[in-house]
This record gives structure tokens, sequence and C-alpha cells, in this order.
């Protein structure tokens, strides 16, 4: 780890003494804060429950009280005296409703319930939530009482519900419709209410209490305490933030302010002024001198980091001709093989031709000399044949017929030249040194771009002059020499296309478009192939990036601006030769290449 990151991490513990007790101070009073809030919502919380559920339980308890004066000590004394049903006092359902509907005319939020699932009356008729603890009472019958929270009128209620098990006295209200009281029946119909059974729990008896005051209470009584909490909370940070301000927090944020310039700047010259002897004071010199390294360490790393990025542009461009290269390099072999199989296929029948043109030549003049002879021995033959002699014009037939074989012959011959220089640019996918003739490959280019020689009937054909010396058989890359010649002759063609183009600025009606190879053999043996046209020239700032890879001057979609880099390449690389330009505006221009006859191992 750094010496200054040493520091800065040493710092809580190096700190003085008096901040040391300002930080604990601090965390002790927001400690005993969280817990005094803690324990004082727990307390609350408690005696909250508590008074509902002692609120509730008196309610409820008057209820039973009333249930059971009802059932065990009224109801008797009223059978005793008559065997007419009174339901007001004889029902402790009934009566105990009633009871609790005068109650709520003075504390109309209590609420008295006792649901049933099957009842008499249908206001007993139990809802879902109280259908629910019914069942959980049925379920464990140990279960004595139960307590929670509901909503009813959006208003959050405490309730506490017993369980009420059927007894034998309320089998004569609740067994059957023919043994219940004529009163109850008229009342309340045949329909419900009837076939209970000793020990059932099929009803329980709730009070809901409401909590609205009680959380009122609870919320008054949290917000004083914590109020009074935060009061001196407030007042404590303050007085211990005066003090560390004015001890720690603004040399702090010198430092703070020193360390981002540095950071944003790794090079910058900023430094802190902190001359005191306390921890803050060492930080700031233990920084001033990590500063110094860094700044130095930038220096060296911008340095390093400007040769790898001339190094990697460097790389790129290297990538990028080699790529261009393999893609031109697997075009020309395409293009060799396609040239090398038309001339192939076309030399088949053209043996074919040649070989029976002389017999043809033979077998004519024959043919041609028994016409002769015969018309010398016969010379008054039968008229029909006169007749025939005239119609098919002998006598032209016999004068013109070998003039045909004659051109016949001459054709065959041509096709066999340009059948002989396609298969000499079919070197193009030679991948290994040999020794050649240069002028047959000039040549067989020059057949490749004939067609181009003749750009339209309104420009004067292009001239070719050539200047052979008597060159030796040369040691080298057939193939990729042919393509320096068909990117550097076509070059030349484009050229002169532009000079001699109606609408160019500069075509002249007289002028003549040249292109002159010239061919020699030079000094420390080697061989000088000279290719010159007497096109527009090239200027001064062109010529200084001719070779440049991805350079050209040509129109979008006429030009990669690789041809003339890697013809570079192959002459001044691959073969230890030499490329130039020697060029000037209106004076032409010549491309001179120069290559070794054998090439060094």
């Amino acid at each position: 780890m750094h010496p200054f990151l040493q520091k800065l991490r040493d710092v809580p513990r190096r700190l003085s003494l008096r901040l040391k007790f300002i930080a604990v101070i601090g965390l002790c009073l927001v400690v005993s804060v969280a817990v005094g809030t803690w324990y004082l919502e727990g307390i609350q919380s408690n005696t909250f429950e508590q008074e509902a559920r002692s609120r509730s339980e008196i309610v409820l308890n008057f209820g039973e009280a009333n249930r059971k004066f009802v059932s065990k000590d009224l109801r008797p004394a009223i059978e005793a005296y008559t065997s007419d049903f009174v339901l007001e006092a004889m029902s402790a359902t009934f009566s105990t409703r009633r009871i609790f509907e005068y109650f709520n005319e003075l504390l109309p939020e209590y609420l008295y319930r006792q649901p049933t699932l099957n009842p008499l009356n249908p206001t007993d008729q139990a809802d879902d939530f109280e259908t629910q603890i019914i069942q959980n009472f049925q379920n464990d019958r140990s279960l004595k009482e139960t307590t929670g929270y509901r909503t009813l009128n959006h208003q959050e209620a405490f309730y506490i519900a017993k369980p009420i098990q059927v007894e034998s006295s309320c089998l004569k209200c609740h067994w059957s419709p023919d043994t219940a009281p004529a009163k109850l029946v008229e009342k309340y119909g045949r329909n419900q209410g009837y076939g209970w059974k000793v020990g059932d729990i099929i009803s329980t008896l709730m009070i809901y209490v409401p909590t609205q005051d009680l959380r009122a209470n609870q919320a008054a009584l949290t917000h004083t305490v914590l109020t009074t909490f935060a009061a001196l909370a407030i007042v404590l940070i303050g007085l211990i933030y005066i003090f560390f301000d004015r001890l720690v927090n603004r040399r702090l944020q010198s430092m703070i302010r020193v360390m981002g310039q540095v950071a944003a700047t790794p090079n910058s010259t900023t430094r802190l002024h902190d001359r005191s002897q306390d921890e803050l004071g060492l930080l700031a010199q233990s920084f001033n001198r990590m500063a110094h390294s860094l700044e130095g360490a930038y220096t060296d790393l911008e340095e390093k980091v400007n040769e790898r990025t001339e190094t990697l542009a460097q790389t790129l461009t290297q990538l990028q001709q080699a790529h261009v290269q393999m893609v031109q390099a697997e075009k020309m072999s395409s293009l060799g093989q396609l040239v090398a199989g038309i001339a192939h296929e076309i030399n088949n029948p053209l043996s074919f031709i040649q070989g029976n043109i002389k017999h043809v030549r033979t077998y004519t003049q024959d043919l041609l000399a028994l016409t002769t002879l015969y018309q010398n021995h016969y010379p008054k033959p039968d008229p029909t044949i006169t007749e025939t002699i005239e119609t098919i014009e002998l006598d032209f037939i016999s004068q013109d017929l070998p003039d045909l074989l004659v051109s016949m012959q001459t054709g065959t011959e041509r096709i066999q030249q340009i059948v002989r220089s396609l298969r000499t640019f079919a070197r193009l996918d030679e991948s290994e040194l040999k020794t050649v003739d240069l002028h047959e490959g000039i040549d067989s280019t020059l057949l490749i771009l004939q067609s181009r020689l003749h750009p339209n009937p309104h420009c004067p054909p292009i001239t070719i002059v050539k200047d052979y010396g008597e060159l030796p058989l040369v040691e080298c890359y057939a193939g990729q020499l042919n393509q320096v010649f068909i990117s550097i002759i076509s070059n030349a063609i484009d050229a002169l296309e532009e000079s001699v183009h109606p609408g160019s600025m500069t075509a002249n009606p007289s002028f003549q478009p040249t292109i002159q190879i010239c061919t020699r053999t030079g000094d420390r043996d080697q061989v000088m192939i000279q290719i010159t046209d007497n096109g527009p020239g090239i200027s001064e700032d062109i010529q200084k990036r001719l070779f440049d890879p991805f350079f050209t001057t040509k129109s979008i979609g006429k030009g990669t601006g690789m041809g003339l880099s890697i013809s570079y390449q192959i002459v001044t690389q691959t073969h230890q030769g030499q490329l130039d330009c020697i060029s000037s505006i209106g004076s032409g221009t010549t491309f001179r290449i120069t290559i070794p006859r054998h090439q060094a191992l």
C-alpha cells in the first residue's frame, strides 16, 4: 500500500483524544436516541394493547354476565310462573343485544356482536372474518379466546372473541321448529337457526373497541419524546460540528480541493501548504511527496503511451495493408485461374482448327486443279454443267477461296497469340520464384488492357510505343510483377482518358495520347522498366503521398488507393528493388521500376 494511503487509513487512530471523545459522544447520542425510540415504541405498544384489551374485557365480561343471568336466573324464574315464552326476558342473545343497543347510545363506537353460523335472527349471521374465527374455535377446543385488530367502517378496532358452546337449554329454541316456542317460529320463521347440538361451537361473543383515541395518545407521546431527543441531538451535534469544523473540516476541505486538482491533472504542480506537525499536517506533507512522485510517473507514462500509440497506429496500418493485399492477391489469383481456364478451353478447339486448316488448303488446291484440268480437256461440257458453273460463279470461288483460307490461317494465329498472352498473364497465381521473360509479362498486360486503349470513337486511340532492350531472364515472382505492370499502365490510361475526354478543360484536338514502355539493363546486375505517359502530370504534393495506403485522387467507386501502395511493396520489399515516380504538371508521368536479376534468399 502507498505510504499516503496508509497514513490516510491511520487518521482515525492518530487524531487527538478530544476529537475521539467528540466522535464517541456523537455516536452514543445517536445510539441513545435509536434505543430510546425503540424502547418507547415497545412500551407504548404493550400499553396500547393492554388498554385496548382491558376495555374490551370489561364490555365482554358485562355481556357474558348478562347472558348467564338470563339463562341461569331470569329464564328459570319466568318459566316457574308461566309456560309462555317471553323473548325479551328468556332469550340471552336477544336481551344482551338490546342492552348493548342502549349501551351504544352512550358509547356508539363500541360494538357488541354474537356472530353465529346458523342463527335464527339474520342480523346475527357471521361474516367471512367472523366465520374464520368460529372455525378456529371449532378446530382448537383448547382455545378460550382470541384477540386482534380489524378495520370497521374505515377505522381500526381491537377485538376480543370467546367461543359459545351449545348447552342443553339452547335446544329448546334451536333444536327444531316443531319444539321451538311459537313466538320464535312466528318471528324468525322455520328456515334457519335449528338443528343445534349440545357441545357444538357455532357462535362466538365478540367485542370491538375503537383504537383511534389510543393511537392518538400513543402518537402524541412518541412525538413529544422524539422532539425532545431531536432537539437535544441537534444542539449537541451543532456544538460538535462547530468545534470539528474549526479544528479539522476546513483543513480537510483544502486537502480535498488540492487532491481533486491532482487527480484531474496528475502532472499538476499544486501542493498543500499545511506546515503543522499534527496528524493532518503530516498527512499533507505525505500527500505532497506522493503528488511529486505521481507527477514524474505521469510524465513517464505519457511518453510510453505516445510511443505505444504510434506503434499501434503503425501496426494497424500494416494490418490494413496486409488485409487489402490478401484480398487483392486472392482476387488476382482467382483472375489468374479464370484466365488460365479460358485459355485452355480456347486452345483445345483452336488446335483442332489449326491442325485441319492445312489439310483443307491442300484439298482445296487439289479440287481447284482438278476443276481446271477438267475444263481444259472438256471445253464444251453439258449445258446443265455450264449453267451450274455460271450460277455458283466458279471463277470467283477459284480466286477467293485461297484468300479465305489465308485469312482463316491468320485469324487462328492471332487467336493463338491471344491464348499465349492469356497463359502468360495467368502467372498471377504463381507464388514461387521463377526465371521469366519480363517482356512476355508486359505484352500479356497490354493484351488484357487492349480494349481500354480505344476509349471511345470521339477520342483518339492511345498509342503504345515499345522500346524494349535486350533483357536477360529475371528471377522474380512473375504474377506479382504482372500486377505491378497492370496497376501502373491502368493509371496511365486513366490519366490519358482524362486528358482526351471531350469535356475535359485540357482536351486538345491535336493531342495524341501515348504510353511508352522502355526496358534496359542497369548497373549492378539490375533491370529497369520505365513506363511513361504524356498525360497531365502529377503535382509535388500528390507525389509525396502517392504510395501511401488508401490514398487516391479518383472519385468514389473508381479507386481504392491501394494499387500503387501494393505495387510499391511488391517492388521494394518482395523484390528488393526500387519504384520511383518522376512527374510535373503538364509534362507527363514516368514510373521507373528497378529490380535485381537474382533475388537474395
